[in-house]
């Protein structure tokens, strides 16, 4: 009988423990997504960095169920996964994207795509940021006069996207 009540409170115990040990955290600060696919917007993955065996792009990635409670959404916080338009103002369609990657030698991450549309049709790559570490969240915060990418839609850490001249460049703040 002491056995069976020892058993009970450790499991009781364990629960408890558990539910304590339980993260509070937004979702974004917690999600992990599984880099797939071998081609993004028609380009070869190899052909936006030769070192990447997966990508994917997080607007095709499923989301937790807590990213659709109200006050967690991306419309929530203003962001996307994708924002399209003439950032450099070269005349060209852009889009600037997010998503994960994973290398050759196992690494994963998150990076930033800007594509530019092509005369003849489809889409080429004008500039790639990455970021090593997980494969977590990441989104376009901002409006068309100005992109921002952040890894998190509640924090003072974020990078401008910045169009200059016919390339691109990031401006990160942290505070």
């Amino acid at each position: 009988m002491m056995c069976k009540i020892t058993v009970a409170i450790f499991i009781a115990f364990a629960i408890a423990g558990r539910a304590v040990g339980q993260s509070n955290e937004a979702w974004w600060l917690t999600v992990r997504f599984q880099p797939r696919d071998a081609t993004m917007e028609g380009i070869p993955i190899r052909q936006i960095d030769p070192s990447w065996t997966a990508a994917s792009l997080l607007r095709d990635a499923p989301l937790p169920a807590a990213a659709s409670e109200r006050g967690s959404t991306l419309q929530d916080h203003g962001a996307t996964f994708e924002s399209a338009g003439d950032f450099d103002q070269d005349g060209r369609e852009d889009k600037v994207l997010v998503g994960v990657y994973k290398t050759r030698t196992g690494v994963s991450g998150r990076f930033l795509l800007v594509l530019s549309s092509r005369p003849a049709g489809g889409w080429m790559k004008r500039a790639l940021f990455k970021e090593p570490g997980q494969a977590g969240f990441s989104a376009i915060l901002g409006t068309k006069k100005q992109l921002v990418w952040a890894t998190c839609m509640e924090c003072d850490s974020f990078c401008e996207v910045i169009p200059r001249r016919g390339s691109w460049k990031l401006k990160c703040e942290s505070q």
